[in-house]
C-alpha cells in the first residue's frame, strides 16, 4: 500500500448552486435489498463535468482535473457518446483525474471507468482513494495501462476498501504514475488523455433514502422550477425588465431570485397586472420550454412589492463558450465587458450584434425593436460594459439589452482584439486536403484549420472538363504531400492571423510541427501551393513566401512543372466554378508596388501577387501598372463590361446596371443608350410594364488623343413581382408576402401532419415541419392566383431528418383533380438546406393568368434520407417558398362557362339520374292511374250496358204483354 500526501481537493465552482435545478429531478434509484445502487456516475454526453446520475446527495458533484489541462469533450465509448478530454500531462509531478462523492448509508463500494489516450499521451495510471482529501492510498490491483482504444484502460467493478463504506466524503483519483507515453517515448505537451463512463456503486445499509425536499410548500425556488418541466409550480422573483418591453402584445418578461432566473409567458395580457422592473412577483403556472428557453406559462401573477433592487451578476464572455455554464444564467440579469466591431442591419424584428472579448469568446446581443434602443448611439470598434438578460435561441445563447442605458462605454478603450501571431498548441485529428486540417479538440470554438498565406488546388468538385481534372489531380498531390508532414495524433503549434476565423468558421493559421517546421511555407517551397495574401498582410511575410514560391517556380517543382503544370490557379478555378462574371480583387505586385485589374492577374508573377480592393491598393501606395496610352485603352476596352446586380445577365436585366466612367488604366468612359426611357446613360433601369425591350449601350473610351468604342446588347425585362411567398418566420402557415389577392393563403399538408416550426434556412429563420410521410401520396400543397402575371418561376428549400422522406417531385393542377409533373422538378432532400433546393424553376405557361393554381411537393418513394424506409416520426421541413413573375398584358376574351370539375360533373350526373328516376316513377304512377281509370270506365260502361239491357228486356216484356193484351181483345 502506498500512501501519498496532497492538497485538499475542492470541486465546487462558485456557481455550482445553480446546477441543482437540473439535477434535483433525476429519478431516485430504487433497488432490491442487497442489490447495488448507482451512487454517482459521469457519462459526459451532455459535455458537462457535472454528474449525470446517482443519488440526490451526489448529483451536484463535478469531475475534476489537477496538474493537467481540460481540453473540452470528444468522442467517447459507443456511438454518439462523449468523453472528457485533456492535455498538458507533462507539466506536473502529480497529474490526475479526481472525483468526490458521499457513500453515507451504503457499503461494498465499487468503481468502474474507461480510459483512452493519443499516442503521445500518458500511458500509466493508478487508482487511489482518500477520505480527507489529504492522505491518499493506492487501491490494490488497479494499475492501468492506457492505449489508443477504449478496451485497454478499463477498470470494471473494482472493490474499494472498507474505509470508503458509509463515509461522509470519499475522494478517488486516477493518478498518472510515469512520464512514458503510449507510443513509448516521453509524454508530449499536446498528448491527450480522455476518460468516460465513470460509475460508483454501493449496497444500501437499510432504511429509506431521502430524495431531498421539494421546497417551501407555498412556493418553490426558481432553480427548482427550471428542472420541473411539465409541472405546475409557484415561484417568487423580481422582474428584471418591464412587461411588454421585449415582446409587445403578449405577457412576456423575466424574473430572478438569488439563484436563478426564468421567463414568464402567456399569449394574452388580459387579467395580468402591468409589471415593471423591480416588482416582486408571486406567479403560478406550468413549466415548459420554447426555442430552448425555459419558461413558466403563467396562470396567476401577483405583485407583492414594488421597487425592489435587481442585481446583475458579473460574468465574462467565456461563460457562453460552455453551454452548461451559460444555461445557469438563463433568465438572469448579467453584466460583462466586450468589444463591438460592427452594428448589423435590422432583421426580423430587431438586430443581432456580436460582441467579443480579447480571447474572441463571443455572444450575440439581440436588440429588439420594441425596446426603442437607438442603434446610432452604439459605436462600432468600441469597448462597452453591457448589462442584459441572459437568454437563449434554440442551441445558441444570446443576451437581451433593455435600453440604451444598458450600454456604457468603457472608460479604458483598449486596442481591438486580435489573434495576430497568437499561438495555440493542438493535436491533428485528420488531414483534410493540402491546405486544411481538422483538430482533435477545438481552438476558439473551431476544429477546422485553413492554412494562411498559401493556396492549394481544389479537390471538392466533380470533373467536367480538362481544367477540372487538372485542378483535382494537383489537389490530390498537394494533399498527399501534406500527409508526409502532418499525421493524425501529431502535436502542432497554430500561429493565428489578425482575424482568427474565415467566413466558413475555420481557424486561419500558420501550422508548425513540434520540430518548428512551418508547413505552410514548406508547401509553397515544394511547389504544391501558391502563395496567397489578401489584405491586410505584412510585407515581410509576403516577401518570405515570395522567395519560397520563386524557388519552386525556378526549379519547376509541383504546380510549376512544365511537363504537367497547374492550368488554373486555385482562386481562378473557384471563380469559374462559382460561375462568377469575373474576379473581384485587384492584384498588386509586392516588388514594384503596382497593381492591375482583377482579370489581368497574369501580368504579375505568381510569387509577388497580393490581393486587395482598388481603394486599399492606393491607400497602400500602389499605383496602376505603367503602360502606353494605346496599351492602357486596349486593356481598359478589353476589361470593360456592364456590371449586373443579383442574378441579372445581359439577356435578362431587371435591376440598375453599373456603368464604369473610368477604366482601370486611366481611360475616361462615357455611355450612350439606344433607349433612354429603359436604360439611361448612367445605368438607371426603368422596367417596361409587360414585354421585354432590347437596348444597345455604346461605351466611348478616351485616353489622351485615342478614342475607342464598345457596344453591349442588353434585354431589359419587366419588373419581377413576388406573386406569393412563405418564410414562416412568424410561425404561421399563411403566406408572408405576395400580391394582395394571395395574402392569407395557407400552405397545407395532405396525408402528413404539421408538427410546428423549427430552425429554417439562415440565422434566426424558421421553417414549417411535418411528419407522417410513411403513408401513400403525402405532399405539401399551396394554392394561389396568377391573374395578370406570366413568366412565373418557383423557388423553395427542403430539409429532412435522417428517417424523413428523400424523394420529391413538384406538380401542378388547375382543378385539384388532375396533376401534372413539372419538367426538371425532381428534388432529392438531405439532412441540410443545400440538397433539396429548387431555384427559380420555370413554371408552365399553362399556369399564367389563372384564377386558381395548385402546386404540390409530393413524396414519390418510401426511401428515407438515410437510405432506409421512411419512419413514422421522420420529418420534412420546407422554407423560403417564392413564386415570382412579370405583369402580362392578356387579351380579353368573352366570358365562358368555366369548365366544371370532375366532382361537379359527378354531382350533376347524380342529380340527372335522380331526376330521371323520379320521372320514370311519375310516369309509372300516371300509367297505373290511367289503367285504373280505364278499368273504372269499362266497369261503368258494362254496368250501364247491363242496365240498358235490363231496361230493354223490361220494355220488351212490357210490349209483349201489351201485344198479348191486344190479341185477347
Amino acid at each position: 500500500m502506498v500512501t501519498r500526501k496532497g492538497p485538499v481537493v475542492s470541486l465546487v465552482l462558485a456557481i455550482m448552486f445553480v446546477f441543482a435545478h437540473f439535477l434535483s429531478f433525476l429519478p431516485v434509484q430504487v433497488a432490491a435489498e442487497g442489490q447495488p445502487v448507482t451512487l454517482v456516475e459521469w457519462d459526459f454526453n451532455h459535455e458537462s463535468a457535472v454528474a449525470t446520475g446517482g443519488i440526490t446527495e451526489n448529483r451536484q458533484q463535478e469531475f475534476a482535473l489537477v496538474g493537467a489541462n481540460q481540453a473540452a469533450y470528444v468522442a467517447g465509448v459507443g456511438s454518439g457518446s462523449r468523453a472528457i478530454n485533456s492535455n498538458g500531462w507533462h507539466t506536473a509531478d502529480e497529474s490526475y483525474w479526481v472525483a468526490e462523492f458521499t457513500t453515507e448509508g451504503y457499503e461494498d463500494i465499487r468503481l468502474s471507468s474507461k480510459h483512452y489516450g493519443s499516442s503521445t499521451g500518458p500511458k500509466d495510471f493508478a487508482l487511489e482513494y482518500s477520505v480527507d482529501g489529504e492522505n491518499w492510498t493506492s487501491v490494490s490491483g488497479t494499475d492501468i495501462e492506457v492505449a489508443t482504444n477504449w478496451t485497454a484502460g478499463v477498470l470494471a467493478n473494482v472493490a474499494l476498501p472498507e474505509e470508503t463504506d458509509n463515509a461522509e466524503t470519499v475522494y478517488v483519483r486516477w493518478l498518472n504514475t510515469s512520464n512514458v507515453s503510449i507510443r513509448g517515448d516521453d509524454v508530449a505537451s499536446g498528448g491527450t488523455n480522455r476518460i468516460d463512463d465513470v460509475v460508483i456503486e454501493g449496497v444500501s445499509l437499510g432504511g429509506e433514502v431521502d430524495p431531498g425536499e421539494p421546497g417551501d410548500p407555498e412556493h418553490q425556488s426558481i432553480s427548482f422550477a427550471r428542472g420541473n418541466i411539465g409541472q405546475e409550480v409557484t415561484v417568487k422573483g423580481v422582474a428584471n425588465v418591464d412587461q411588454g418591453l421585449l415582446q409587445s402584445g403578449r405577457f412576456s418578461l423575466y424574473i430572478q431570485d438569488d439563484e436563478a432566473g426564468i421567463q414568464l409567458f402567456n399569449y394574452s395580457t388580459a387579467g395580468f397586472p402591468d409589471v415593471k422592473e423591480g416588482d416582486l412577483l408571486k406567479v403560478t403556472g406550468i413549466v415548459g420550454e420554447y426555442n430552448g428557453v425555459t419558461q413558466i406559462e403563467v396562470s396567476e401573477v401577483e405583485v407583492l412589492e414594488r421597487n425592489q433592487q435587481v442585481t446583475a451578476k458579473q460574468i465574462d464572455l467565456s461563460t457562453y463558450m460552455d453551454p452548461n455554464v451559460a444555461e445557469l444564467y438563463e433568465g438572469t440579469l448579467v453584466t460583462f465587458e466586450g468589444f463591438i466591431r460592427n452594428v448589423n442591419e435590422y432583421y426580423n424584428g430587431g438586430v443581432s450584434i456580436s460582441i467579443i472579448n480579447d480571447e474572441f469568446d463571443a455572444v450575440d446581443l439581440r436588440i429588439w425593436e420594441s425596446t426603442g434602443i437607438d442603434l446610432s448611439q452604439i459605436e462600432e470598434n468600441t469597448w462597452y460594459e453591457v448589462t442584459a438578460i441572459s437568454s437563449q435561441y434554440n442551441t445558441s445563447y444570446q443576451v437581451l439589452p433593455r435600453s440604451n442605458a444598458d450600454f456604457v462605454k468603457a472608460a479604458e478603450q483598449r486596442p481591438a482584439p486580435t489573434t495576430l501571431n497568437r499561438e495555440y498548441e493542438a493535436v491533428v485529428a485528420h488531414v483534410t486536403d493540402g491546405d486544411t486540417i481538422r483538430l482533435e479538440t477545438p481552438v476558439l470554438g473551431a476544429t477546422n484549420v485553413r492554412f494562411l498565406n498559401m493556396d492549394t488546388p481544389e479537390t471538392y468538385h466533380s470533373v467536367n472538363n480538362e481544367l477540372d481534372e487538372n485542378q483535382k489531380r494537383h489537389g490530390n498531390l498537394a494533399t498527399a504531400h501534406m500527409q508526409t508532414m502532418l499525421r493524425a495524433g501529431d502535436t502542432v503549434i497554430l500561429r493565428l492571423g489578425e482575424e482568427p476565423l474565415d467566413a466558413y468558421g475555420r481557424l486561419l493559421a500558420e501550422v508548425f510541427t513540434e520540430e518548428g517546421v512551418n508547413t505552410n511555407l514548406e508547401m509553397v517551397r515544394d511547389g504544391f501551393a501558391s502563395s496567397y495574401f489578401i489584405y491586410p498582410f505584412e510585407d515581410e511575410k509576403v516577401e518570405e513566401y515570395a522567395e519560397a514560391a520563386k524557388y519552386a517556380r525556378e526549379n519547376n517543382l509541383g504546380i510549376y512543372d512544365p511537363i504537367d503544370p497547374l492550368l488554373e490557379m486555385p482562386f481562378v478555378f473557384r471563380a469559374r466554378e462559382r460561375g462568377d462574371e469575373g474576379l473581384s480583387r485587384y492584384v498588386g505586385n509586392i516588388k514594384t508596388k503596382e497593381y492591375v485589374a482583377p482579370d489581368h492577374y497574369a501580368m504579375v508573377e505568381p510569387e509577388y501577387r497580393v490581393f486587395f480592393t482598388r481603394e486599399q491598393a492606393e491607400a497602400l501606395g500602389y499605383t496602376p501598372f505603367e503602360m502606353t496610352d494605346q496599351e492602357a485603352i486596349d486593356m481598359d476596352k478589353n476589361a470593360l463590361g456592364v456590371g449586373f446586380q443579383g442574378s441579372d445577365t445581359a439577356a435578362s436585366v431587371v435591376q440598375d446596371v453599373v456603368l464604369a466612367t473610368t477604366g482601370s488604366y486611366g481611360s475616361s468612359i462615357s455611355w450612350e443608350s439606344s433607349d433612354e426611357g429603359v436604360i439611361s446613360s448612367t445605368g438607371v433601369v426603368t422596367n417596361p410594364q409587360y414585354e421585354s425591350v432590347d437596348v444597345t449601350l455604346v461605351a466611348t473610351l478616351q485616353k489622351g488623343e485615342l478614342v475607342e468604342t464598345k457596344e453591349f446588347q442588353l434585354t431589359v425585362k419587366p419588373a419581377i413581382v413576388e406573386v406569393i411567398s412563405w418564410n414562416f418566420d412568424t410561425e404561421s402557415l399563411a403566406a408572408t408576402g405576395g400580391i394582395s389577392e394571395n395574402i392569407g393563403s395557407e400552405i397545407t399538408t395532405v396525408a402528413s401532419a404539421v408538427t410546428g416550426y423549427v430552425a429554417g434556412y439562415g440565422s434566426g429563420s424558421r421553417a414549417v415541419n411535418a411528419n407522417g410521410w410513411n403513408t401513400d401520396e403525402s405532399y405539401w400543397l399551396i394554392e394561389l392566383t396568377t391573374l395578370g402575371y406570366k413568366d412565373l418561376t418557383l423557388s423553395s428549400r427542403q430539409f429532412g431528418s435522417n428517417t424523413g422522406p428523400r424523394d420529391f417531385e413538384i406538380q401542378y393542377s388547375l382543378d385539384g383533380e388532375s396533376w401534372t409533373s413539372m419538367s426538371n422538378s425532381t428534388v432529392i432532400v438531405g439532412n441540410n438546406w443545400t440538397s433539396g433546393v429548387t431555384d427559380q424553376l420555370e413554371l408552365p405557361t399553362e399556369l399564367e393568368n389563372q384564377e386558381n393554381v395548385l402546386i404540390r411537393w409530393i413524396n414519390t418513394s418510401d426511401v428515407a434520407i438515410n437510405g432506409g424506409s421512411i419512419g413514422s416520426g421522420g420529418t420534412s421541413r420546407i422554407d423560403d417558398i417564392v413564386i415570382s413573375g412579370h405583369e402580362g398584358l392578356f387579351n380579353e376574351v368573352e366570358p365562358t362557362e368555366p369548365e366544371k370539375s370532375k366532382k361537379e360533373q359527378k354531382e350533376e350526373e347524380k342529380a340527372a339520374k335522380k331526376a330521371e328516376k323520379e320521372l320514370k316513377k311519375e310516369e309509372k304512377k300516371a300509367e297505373k292511374e290511367a289503367k285504373k281509370e280505364v278499368k273504372k270506365a269499362e266497369k261503368e260502361a258494362k254496368k250501364e250496358e247491363k242496365k240498358a239491357e235490363k231496361e230493354a228486356k223490361k220494355e220488351e216484356k212490357k210490349a209483349d204483354k201489351e201485344a198479348k193484351k191486344e190479341l185477347k181483345k
